[in-house]
């Protein structure tokens, strides 16, 4: 017998064991997901508290990466009108604004992997089927870091090559 709600069965249950034998002490029965969600309360706090805050310190080292980032490319408009007004290419543009700042964006990637790494085994008391080391998250981390570093990068400098030259070059 299978009931949508398990607590309805309570009395049918206390009812056949007093039908076994009436002196069973039948008074509390609880259902194993009530105690299985109350011994782990604690641990499912944790674990949601560090979700939570997991997601706000990337969400805010993406935004840090974005402004950065676009700074970087802006301070650097007037070269980039110079570049163009010799005669450079847009693509070239965009291929010399991506490597200098991807390369920075990488090697700030590696340094914060291995940072990771280091401080992760202090989390083993905490992970459950999970290895302090999961390549998964930190490669999924590092993905969204890179595409956002991309994204950052990509939109001043198409707004740095869509600018006319001589207004480039009188901007200080």
């Amino acid at each position: 017998m299978r009931a949508a709600d398990p607590s309805a069965l309570v009395p049918a249950l206390k009812q056949e064991a007093w039908a076994l034998d009436k002196t069973l002490p039948v008074e509390q029965i609880e259902l194993l997901q009530d105690v299985w969600n109350r011994t782990f309360a604690p641990q499912f706090l944790v674990v949601a508290l560090m979700s939570v805050f997991s997601a706000v310190a990337v969400a805010l080292a993406a935004a840090g990466l974005f402004a950065v980032i676009t700074h970087i490319v802006a301070r650097r408009t007037r070269e980039i009108g110079i570049r163009v007004a010799l005669g450079a290419e847009r693509r070239d543009i965009l291929r010399l604004v991506m490597t200098r700042v991807m390369a920075f964006v990488l090697i700030g990637i590696g340094l914060g992997l291995g940072g990771a790494a280091a401080l992760s085994r202090t989390l083993t008391t905490l992970l459950f089927e999970v290895s302090p080391y999961d390549a998964v998250s930190f490669a999924t981390v590092s993905a969204g870091l890179l595409i956002v570093a991309a994204v950052a990068c990509w939109l001043p400098a198409r707004r740095a090559m869509a600018i006319d030259p001589a207004s480039a070059l009188r901007a200080e």
